[in-house]
């Protein structure tokens, strides 16, 4: 099986070296445009490969403005603020 799709990760071990890769990164160096995924040689050499997300850089800033405004709607609106020791709302813990 192995030679006719030779990307396919067959344990969670090999399918978690993108993100143990990702989170040893600078965050900065990372894309929010690129997906990385975890792959496999045909002799099982782990390694990260890297995909270019379909979308257009006009409707990715504009898909992120939205969420980030209806972020900031929904802590106005919730009533909630967060402390160091947890979050407080209506002067629950």
């Amino acid at each position: 099986m192995r030679f006719f799709v030779a990307g396919i990760s067959w344990t969670p071990y090999n399918g978690a070296e993108a993100g143990l890769w990702a989170a040893k990164q600078k965050p900065e160096s990372l894309s929010s445009r690129i997906k990385y995924r975890s792959n496999c040689t045909v002799f099982g050499r782990r390694y990260v490969g890297e995909e270019k997300l379909g979308i257009e850089d006009k409707d990715a800033d504009n898909l992120y403005n939205q969420m980030e405004e209806l972020y900031k709607q929904f802590k106005k609106n919730s009533g909630c603020k967060m402390e160091q020791n947890g979050t407080h709302c209506n002067g629950k813990s």
